[in-house]
């Protein structure tokens, strides 16, 4: 049976009293000198360890009120978090090719909607430009000319989250372009923190409380409201990669930063100053005498996915132009603007720990970005008599999609979860196996997704095929 605190003061108290009786052993009365100060530090320290403890186990968020909540967090230098709007990827496109020349650009500020009822619309505004030029590439299957731009909602809370295709109407006028649809549900919005998740970061606040421990870096990263989940892995985690001495801390969370970055031509590759790099096809080189060019065929951004640093505040992510390219136009320029976007969170985060009343000189920490690993899953349903069966494969996938987009990060994703969630549904007999498919896109069928620190897993309603 694992000892309270109180006992083990009991047991300090007998050990320290038959190795120096004359120790005086109320607390703050012990003799300092240099025979007993070893103990004192011990009894110290104990006492520190037993009211820490007695705080955390008295913390109840049930007999708190949403202003005693607030008032306590604050004693602990922790804040009730603010509502979030929700984030991501919207594509425009247009009917015609532009022009040798010329470029059709969504700016930033370009306001999309949903459709529906006045009182029903969400409006998000784009926070990264996107460029449509001649070089671009008509899309097959929607016969449009098109780029990628991110967006954001317009209000903060869960109700500016949407699924997939939600958005498709463009309210500032945008020159050449017509259309603009979310090929992926659009996440991240967050309603105000409840009072029980307040006080349970702040009994992760108590926890961790000496400084340098696994616990204390979580409960200062998660101090930034943007992070949605974190992953520390210390030099002894078999996720390590950078060895000892060193800290990775993972989260998963973006904010979109636009950074400009002035280059004197010194070689076809050039590394980025902000990182990481999020590689939205949108970047833009400007020229002195104004002329651009757009990610594609002049140059490529390339995400660092091999060094040390992969993905981190310190990645080697860089540009690389085109031999005719750089050897015509861009080698004997004095100097260049190369404008990206990066994730800023990761940025701001970093600061955060790099501070001097933070930074900690014998531990080399650095925040690293995650990434999404796409489930796919193919399979039958047999449904019960008297039901819709479009109707319960609709309730199906919504059913999936939920349960793993709320994965948090290094998860594993079971088959026996996934047919658990579509048998419980209502209407669904049961599911036909084996599975066709249950794996991350372009790998063979597996019983289980495991993803690491790096990772998080996600699905899209594209990717579950039910018959």
């Amino acid at each position: 049976m694992e000892k309270t605190a109180e006992q083990i003061r009991e047991d300090l108290k007998t050990k320290i009293a038959y190795e120096n009786p004359k120790i005086d052993l109320t607390s703050g009365n012990v003799a300092r000198d240099i025979g007993v100060d070893a103990f004192s530090d011990e009894l110290a320290a104990l006492y520190t360890e037993q009211d820490r403890v007695r705080k955390l186990y008295l913390l109840d968020s049930s007999v708190y009120t949403y202003e005693e909540a607030n008032a306590l967090g604050a004693s602990y230098g922790v804040y009730r978090l603010s509502p979030t709007r929700a984030t991501g990827i919207v594509t425009f496109g247009a009917p015609t090719r532009p022009e040798p020349g010329q470029v059709f650009t969504v700016p930033v500020g370009t306001t999309v909607t949903t459709s529906g009822e006045s009182s029903t619309i969400k409006n998000y505004t784009t926070v990264t430009p996107g460029y449509i030029t001649a070089s671009s590439v008509l899309n097959p299957h929607t016969n449009y000319y098109e780029c990628t731009v991110t967006v954001q909602a317009q209000v903060e809370g869960t109700a500016s989250n949407v699924g997939a295709g939600a958005i498709n109407q463009i309210k500032s006028s945008v020159n050449g372009i017509t259309v603009v649809y979310n090929n992926n549900a659009i996440t991240n919005g967050t309603d105000e923190e409840s009072t029980e998740d307040l006080i349970e970061r702040i009994k992760l606040r108590l926890r961790g409380q000496v400084y340098g421990t696994k616990a204390s870096f979580e409960a200062k990263v998660y101090e930034d409201p943007r992070v949605l989940d974190a992953v520390v892995v210390d030099p002894d985690s078999e996720f390590s990669v950078r060895g000892p001495g060193t800290v990775d801390i993972y989260i998963l969370g973006e904010t979109v930063g636009s950074y400009t970055q002035t280059i004197v031509p010194a070689g076809k590759t050039v590394y980025l100053t902000k990182h990481p790099l999020i590689n939205d096809g949108n970047a833009l080189v400007t020229l002195p005498d104004g002329s651009t060019y757009t990610q594609g065929d002049a140059f490529q951004l390339y995400s660092d996915v091999t060094s040390i640093y992969a993905s981190g505040s310190r990645a080697k992510d860089k540009l690389v132009w085109s031999d005719a390219i750089y050897e015509r136009y861009i080698k004997n320029v004095s100097s260049y603007n190369l404008t990206y976007s990066y994730n800023k969170l990761v940025t701001d985060v970093q600061e955060t720990f790099d501070s001097d009343d933070i930074r900690i000189v014998t531990a080399d920490i650095m925040i690293r970005t995650t990434h999404r690993l796409n489930a796919a899953m193919d399979f039958d349903i047999i449904t019960l008599p008297g039901y819709d069966a479009s109707s319960v494969r609709n309730q199906v996938l919504y059913n999936i999609q939920s349960f793993v987009n709320n994965f948090t990060l290094n998860k594993t994703l079971r088959q026996s979860d996934i047919i658990g969630i579509v048998e419980n549904t209502a209407g669904v007999d049961y599911v036909k196996l084996p599975m066709r498919q249950f794996s991350l896109l372009g790998q063979e069928g597996v019983a289980d997704i495991e993803s690491s620190p790096l990772e998080y897993i996600r699905i899209s309603a594209d990717n579950i095929k039910i018959g």
